[in-house]
């Protein structure tokens, strides 16, 4: 599962590598297009109760005019069931949509705050929960193996702090809130239904290139 997780975030990042690339072979000088990657911490409301656990992401930003820009975003997660014994693995989103972003001009620092809003759809795996198994025999608790999946919509909500590095290489850190609406498939309904994860965080570190 550890090795899932490092091969899952190396190919988030060689996608979002790959994307930068793309556009600074295809784009012309001129061109306001700025992409990233990103990693951190992200949670989310849920019963049973999940804990923080990483996060990594893209995103492209296409400038509309000198504080405006609009663009594609995606975000995986794997967070961790606060009861070893409740789950048999991490439950594991994949976030993706669009968002608008306003950067607020500092003249003669290299400093960038920044603020965005946007709608993604996410969508939700829980695996396999633990059973009792069989009472005379003994080793390690049974599993049920019979995962349940979902989606809904969630709204991003950021504030974040960029600073300039180079002329065309950008550091920041965000943070955002990012609740969710519209829940739908098998995980939200049944007798055993998981709680719906209305509200969500992310802290995120990223570094972007403007092309």
């Amino acid at each position: 599962m550890h090795v899932r997780r490092i091969n899952m975030g190396a190919a988030i990042v060689a996608s979002g590598l790959a994307v930068a690339a793309l556009f600074g072979t295809t784009g012309q000088a001129e061109a306001q297009v700025r992409a990233g990657i990103e990693a951190g911490m992200a949670y989310r409301s849920s019963t049973p109760k999940l804990d923080p656990g990483l996060a990594a992401g893209a995103h492209a930003e296409f400038k509309i005019i000198p504080m405006l820009s609009i663009g594609p975003y995606y975000l995986w997660s794997s967070l961790n069931p606060s009861d070893a014994s409740a789950m048999a693995a991490n439950a594991v989103l994949h976030s993706w949509g669009g968002r608008i972003r306003f950067t607020l001009p500092l003249p003669d620092s290299s400093f960038r705050p920044f603020a965005y809003a946007g709608l993604g759809r996410t969508g939700i795996h829980y695996p396999g929960e633990y059973g009792a198994g069989n009472a005379y025999e003994s080793g390690p608790l049974a599993a049920d193996l019979t995962s349940r999946s979902g989606w809904f919509l969630e709204v991003p909500i950021g504030l974040g702090l960029g600073y300039q590095v180079q002329r065309a290489v950008q550091l920041s850190a965000d943070f955002a809130l990012r609740p969710g609406f519209n829940f739908k498939g098998d995980a939200f309904e049944g007798e055993k239904a998981y709680d719906q994860p209305k509200m969500g965080l992310s802290l995120l570190l990223g570094a972007a290139i403007d092309i």
